[in-house]
């Protein structure tokens, strides 16, 4: 048995020194990032802005596009969108995970789960993560996953599998990391600010996806 797991753990190491190394040596034909200022800025009775995003995070994260913008309408709910576009995974470029991220500012997990959403438009459901998160004066919903051009893929270990297949197979590696969230209200809950969020996500993905992947709409999940 001890010699198993021993066997198991070398083999689990081997594959994430030769992930490491490929993302570090291999390039393989990255594609020119999109431009995500043509994500509309108003969807429905929602209007945006867009919001500053901090040079020195922007450099940390290091993605080739991102965008922070926050949808908006009267006595609306607010919605607020963080995208990134990373045409190849390198070692220091690399997608961040909002599990590890949220805690680092602050904020503290109350709860995951996996939601399905349906685009609008769109047959298929497809599985995203939610966090409910507080730090203790305010909660938030938020909802995320990982595009590719060949499905969505909802857990972060997914992705690392993912890019590193494509990495040793010399396909190309973009992916986008799409974040939305929004305030659970003071008394609120949470499942109401939860299905506002979900049928707002719904409306706008197809948008995105149309921006992010303009030959290659992912309509599955992973």
């Amino acid at each position: 048995m001890i010699k198993a797991r021993a066997l198991i753990l070398f083999v689990i190491l081997a594959v994430l020194t030769a992930y490491t190394y490929t993302l570090r040596y291999r390039y393989v034909n990255p594609t020119e990032p999109p431009t995500l200022d043509l994500i509309p800025t108003s969807i429905g009775e929602y209007r945006s802005s867009n919001k500053h995003l901090d040079p020195a995070s922007l450099g940390v994260l290091g993605a080739d596009e991102a965008i922070l913008r926050a949808y908006y309408g009267n006595e609306k709910r607010t919605f607020w969108m963080f995208l990134g576009y990373f045409s190849i995974q390198q070692e220091n470029s690399q997608i961040h995970s909002p599990k590890h991220c949220y805690p680092g500012s602050g904020w503290n997990i109350l709860g995951e789960r996996t939601t399905p959403i349906q685009p609008a438009g769109n047959g298929n459901s497809r599985p995203v993560k939610e966090l409910e998160i507080s730090n203790g004066q305010e909660r938030r919903i938020v909802l995320y996953w990982f595009g590719t051009r060949s499905g969505v893929i909802k857990d972060e270990f997914a992705l690392k599998w993912h890019q590193m297949k494509n990495s040793l197979l010399g396909r190309e590696q973009s992916a986008a990391f799409m974040r939305f969230s929004t305030q659970v209200r003071p008394y609120e809950d949470s499942g109401t600010a939860r299905d506002e969020l979900v049928a707002f996500v719904e409306e706008i993905v197809p948008m995105i996806e149309k921006v992010l992947f303009a030959d290659a709409h992912p309509v599955g999940g992973e």
